[in-house]
């Protein structure tokens, strides 16, 4: 949600009063709930410490790198977080530009397309995967690699001439499949 908000108050604010004041406003928004964390959120009871050198520190992640589901999962959750991030950041931009919405309509349409459909994807690969799965590791990177490959096609929408509802339709489609 504050992705979302943040996306069409910025373009609302870069609309109105130019792009700078993006800054000064979610900055300070972030400010101001660092100041409320900082009194609000404490940290958990301590808890024993894992004094076994073989899975901590360093040594624990070169453990965790001679699993090659391990680096699949994560080689693969950094391709498509790149690639999600790229599409999140110019997509206002490309409706702006392509579909002369306004800077906060671009804003809003872009980020609440892609967040909302993640989110959604998130909840029903997670019920789907669990069951589907069934505490195999094979599987679930299975599942994981078709999600993005089910998700991948929809992203050449944008070599077209689309409209902008196609365009929509193909942004929510890729970002629920990749959720899941």
């Amino acid at each position: 949600l504050g992705l979302i908000g943040g996306s069409a108050l910025a373009g609302y604010l870069g609309q109105q009063l130019g792009w700078r004041m993006d800054f000064v406003v979610l900055g300070g928004f972030g400010f101001v709930l660092a100041i409320i964390a900082l009194f609000v959120l404490r940290d958990g009871p301590p808890e024993l410490a894992e004094t076994s050198t073989e899975t901590s520190g360093l040594a624990g992640v070169f453990h965790l790198l001679r699993v090659p589901a391990y680096v699949a999962v994560i080689s693969s959750a950094m391709l498509i977080a790149v690639g999600t991030w790229m599409l999140l950041n110019w997509l206002p931009l490309y409706f702006y530009d392509r579909f002369h919405l306004s800077l906060a309509m671009s804003g809003l349409s872009s980020s609440s397309l892609l967040q909302a459909a993640a989110i959604l994807g998130a909840v029903v690969g997670g019920y789907i995967s669990d069951r589907f799965t069934a505490n195999s590791p094979t599987r679930r990177v299975l599942f994981l690699a078709l999600g993005y490959f089910c998700a991948a096609p929809f992203l050449l929408t944008f070599l077209s001439n689309a409209s902008l509802g196609v365009l929509n339709v193909s942004i929510f489609s890729y970002s629920f499949l990749k959720g899941i």
